[in-house]
């Protein structure tokens, strides 16, 4: 979303949470109950996984990790990223930490579609979706 957007969201008190990280504002919403057989979904940096233990206590967390080399590609190719940024040589101990704090570690390794059903296979055998 666009920052005129984002305003008017922050304003109406939409967000659970904000916070500014790397140069850009990231909003927590509000997680609504899905309909039958959709598992409701947050993506969050590892650093900041306390939020979601502190508004959704019964949570499952997925760390989904890539190998550093590929990670480090994806990072650079947004453009505009040092190798000293923080997104870089902060990699690895947000890795160890997400590891830490997941209650199951996926590898992000092979193809997309290899992926999608690794972790489908995760959920039908975490929540019987």
């Amino acid at each position: 979303m666009d920052d005129l957007e984002f305003d008017r969201r922050l304003k109406d008190g939409f967000f659970l949470e904000t916070i500014a990280l790397f140069g850009h504002r990231y909003g927590m919403p509000p997680v609504e109950q899905p309909p039958a057989g959709v598992i409701p979904t947050i993506m969050m940096r590892a650093p900041r996984l306390n939020l979601v233990e502190e508004h959704y206590p019964e949570h499952v967390v997925y760390q989904i990790e890539a190998p550093f080399e590929e990670a480090s590609a994806r990072i650079h190719a947004a453009g505009g990223i040092a190798d000293d940024d923080i997104r870089v040589t902060g990699w690895k101990e947000e890795r160890a930490l997400g590891e830490q704090l997941a209650d199951r570690v996926i590898k992000a390794t092979g193809s997309g579609s290899s992926l999608i059903e690794t972790i489908e296979r995760a959920l039908t055998e975490d929540f019987g979706a």
